[in-house]
């Protein structure tokens, strides 16, 4: 860290603008540029220590790149992820047995039997807590990337997953959820209206849904 250029790190937060130029580069070469990722650590904690009051701006700086090492962080602030969330999630019984226990295996962090646990937890808080909702296919993969993140900070896994579900699947996890897959069928056939796999397998609401989360697993979080 010697070497680095120190002068890299005298931020103007209003002036961040001019220095976009550089994030043009790809997302792997600015991931291991270690003055490029100091600096983008240092600005993104300054705006973390201000939120809510510098919120605007510490999304504008999200929608550029985010640091792995703030990456829990920043979705908390991201999903409005607040204290009452957390606390609701400590108050209820997440130990006993629920319909709700699965397995998870894709990721080598959820193979472990910590994981297991801590996701099963997850998802019978989260179903206990919203009586309407019941437990469909995909919802293990939507919580996973969200315990990965907050892996020792399970309450805030929660706050964050309640959050998402609220802002961006309000009605999916309903028990007769038919009016909002078919919804999302018409979006996704109009996407890939020539896709051979729409066309034989129309409407696709028995995969779609699992599709959809276990990409937005892979691809947005972990």
């Amino acid at each position: 860290m010697r070497s680095v250029n120190k002068s890299l790190f005298l931020i103007t937060l209003e002036m961040e603008e001019k220095r976009q130029e550089n994030y043009s580069l790809s997302l792997i070469v600015k991931e291991k540029d270690i003055e490029y990722q100091a600096r983008r650590m240092l600005l993104l904690r300054r705006l973390l220590l201000s939120y809510p009051f510098k919120k605007s701006l510490l999304f504008d700086e999200c929608c550029l790149d985010i640091p792995p090492l703030y990456r829990a962080h920043l979705w908390s602030a991201l999903l409005n992820g607040h204290r009452r969330s957390e606390e609701r999630f400590i108050s209820v019984d997440t130990l006993s047995p629920h319909l709700s226990d699965r397995q998870l295996l894709y990721d080598e962090l959820m193979i472990s039997p910590a994981a297991h646990l801590k996701l099963k937890r997850l998802l019978k808080a989260w179903l206990l807590l919203h009586k309407d909702y019941v437990y469909w296919q995909g919802l293990d993969s939507l919580t996973a990337p969200f315990l990965v993140l907050n892996f020792d900070r399970l309450a805030r896994a929660y706050s964050c997953l309640e959050s998402f579900i609220s802002l961006y699947l309000q009605d999916f996890f309903l028990k007769d959820n038919s009016s909002v897959i078919q919804e999302l069928d018409n979006l996704i056939a109009e996407q890939v209206s020539d896709v051979e796999f729409v066309k034989l397998y129309k409407p696709v609401c028995g995969c779609v849904q699992n599709i959809i989360f276990v990409r937005f697993s892979k691809e947005y979080l972990i």
